[in-house]
């Protein structure tokens, strides 16, 4: 899964700013990561363990409709193959 996620911002852009683009995602990615952690650790040290856990899914479920609403396809299929009977 790791390698799929690096190519995602790499197929989605021109090849002169292909670079810049993975490397803002990995930036977010990895920051992610880290404050992750910390807002967790300190929700559960502050409200407990399910406080914490309620929190991640409340981010998580948020960060998916913002890039559902925001996020737009770049690739663009061809229209779907027709069956043949005979």
């Amino acid at each position: 899964m790791r390698s799929r996620s690096r190519a995602r911002p790499g197929r989605g852009s021109r090849s002169r700013s292909r670079a810049r683009a993975v490397g803002v995602y990995r930036l977010w990615r990895d920051l992610g990561y880290a404050a992750g952690a910390l807002i967790a650790g300190i929700t559960a040290d502050l409200f407990g363990l399910r406080a914490a856990i309620w929190l991640v899914a409340a981010l998580t479920a948020t960060s998916g409709v913002i890039v559902a609403i925001r996020m737009y396809e770049t690739h663009h299929r061809g229209p779907a193959p027709t069956s043949v009977e005979g």
